[in-house]
């Protein structure tokens, strides 16, 4: 009764539904995270490594992407990828341009 006049069992009411809204969203927020570690790392890192040491195999004569995704049977936009990542670590360069496509040398 003493708890009714002064609002407590409101207060109490009020608690419980913002504890329960906290753990829902905990369980988002868990949830969320779990998705962006599948965006930031989709590919097992061992097969980029592999696959980019491929390439750089491929690359003794100077290649095209569509030449390097065929000769290693990868898909050329993997192959692009990869590519653009050792690129931008100067591991290969862009040699010359023939048509639309650019033809990549190991650096």
């Amino acid at each position: 009764m003493i708890k009714k006049i002064l609002g407590i069992d409101r207060l109490e009411r009020a608690i419980k539904r913002n504890e329960r809204q906290l753990e829902r969203i905990e369980d988002l927020f868990h949830q969320l995270e779990d998705r962006v570690a599948k965006i930031e790392n989709p590919y097992d890192s061992n097969k980029v490594e592999n696959d980019k040491k491929e390439i750089l195999k491929q690359l003794k004569k100077p290649k095209t992407t569509n030449e390097l995704a065929r000769g290693l049977d990868m898909h050329r936009t993997w192959v692009s990828h990869l590519i653009n990542q050792m690129e931008r670590k100067e591991k290969v360069y862009a040699k010359k341009r023939r048509g639309r496509e650019i033809v990549y040398a190991k650096a």
